[in-house]
């Protein structure tokens, strides 16, 4: 069994390759959205941390179509 996987493996190897490429790149982007939800959720940032502040640039909040 583990002889005919390495004959696919020498017949395939672009396919490995991709193949691979795709996992690696889905793990990061699953592990990427998985940091900021938990930094989103634990994040606990005071309403008034810019109280001090000599300046505070602000836009309005809502949007008028």
């Amino acid at each position: 069994m583990f002889r005919l996987a390495l004959q696919m493996v020498r017949h395939r190897i672009t396919a490995l390759i991709a193949v691979a490429c795709a996992v690696v790149g889905g793990a990061a982007l699953i592990t990427g959205t998985g940091v900021l939800a938990e930094s989103g959720l634990r994040s606990h940032l005071p309403a008034g941390r810019l109280g001090g502040a000599d300046v505070v640039v602000a836009a309005d909040q809502e949007f008028h179509p």
